[in-house]
């Protein structure tokens, strides 16, 4: 993809600790292959439609990172609505969003 590109990560689960430290190996490793710079790493665990991500909200304002990479986008919201608005503060923010599973940027 793209060589030295500066990445956020944000990992999330609902309630299992040890989903979370899989994720986030998942991602390192996957930053890695593709000469991704983790600059900051963000977790959360909590679940539904009123969870407010306010560990995600920080890395989409953190101005080091150039893109945030998730294992896929229901690490942002399983509730297509929600992720869509997500996905449109992070393009406003100028970055983009990279998923591990379909290996290439996200659009909605």
């Amino acid at each position: 993809m793209c060589e030295g590109l500066k990445v956020a990560v944000y990992v999330r689960n609902s309630c299992d600790a040890e989903t979370l430290k899989r994720q986030l190996q998942e991602i390192a490793d996957y930053c890695k292959r593709n000469g991704f710079e983790i600059v900051t790493v963000q977790k959360e665990a909590g679940k539904g439609k009123r969870f407010f991500r306010f560990q995600l909200l920080r890395i989409i304002k953190n101005k080091d990172s150039e893109a945030i990479v998730v294992r896929d986008i229901s690490s942002i919201s399983r509730i297509i609505d929600v992720a869509k608005k997500i996905v449109s503060k992070i393009y406003k923010h100028n970055k983009f969003l990279i998923s591990t599973e379909c290996e290439s940027a996200i659009t909605l």
